[in-house]
């Protein structure tokens, strides 16, 4: 909406008055816009034309190979025979597995991880673990602080591999 707002005003004041003029506030009364973002036509074009050259078609593409899998999103892990067998008939070589959640506790004032994944078997094949962090946890917690849970996230994701002999996993997923 905000970019919006600013390429209609662009566009009809021209490059010359969006230089001279200030540029509307935005709908929370922050900075202007103008004291971070005064461009001309001639800017807009110069992105414009950047933004479509990405765009084209000048490598070769190299074909990608899609894997499915399927998600597992219990707290206990283990395997129904209907599972396993549903597995191998598919030919799924990946799960993914929630590891735990994370969600904002008010008395710490803080977010925290519930219900962590209890493994009752080892999986056969590929997990790449996923955490999911709740909407409340987000909006509640301190900006600077998201290194700081991404620290313990990790932490906490090599414990769990670490406690129950799995395998490093190629990524880790996090779910919003």
């Amino acid at each position: 909406m905000y970019i919006s707002r600013l390429i209609k005003y662009f566009l009809v004041t021209g490059s010359r008055n969006a230089m001279k003029h200030s540029c509307p506030q935005d709908p929370a009364g922050d900075a202007p816009f103008n004291s971070w973002l005064a461009v001309g036509h001639s800017s807009l074009l110069f992105f414009s034309i950047i933004i479509l050259s990405a765009c084209t078609d000048n490598e070769k593409h190299i074909p990608r190979t899609i894997e499915p899998a399927f998600y597992y999103w219990k707290s206990n892990f283990q395997l129904s025979a209907y599972e396993k067998a549903r597995m191998d008939s598919l030919k799924i070589d990946t799960l993914y597995v929630k590891f735990f959640d994370v969600d904002w506790d008010e008395a710490t004032r803080q977010p925290i991880p519930k219900a962590v994944i209890n493994f009752k078997e080892q999986p056969g094949f590929a997990i790449i673990p996923t955490v999911f962090i709740t909407n409340e946890s987000l909006h509640q917690m301190d900006s600077l602080k998201t290194g700081w849970l991404a620290g313990k996230i990790v932490t906490l994701v090599k414990g769990i591999l670490a406690k129950d002999s799995l395998a490093a996993p190629a990524e880790l997923q996090i779910d919003c």
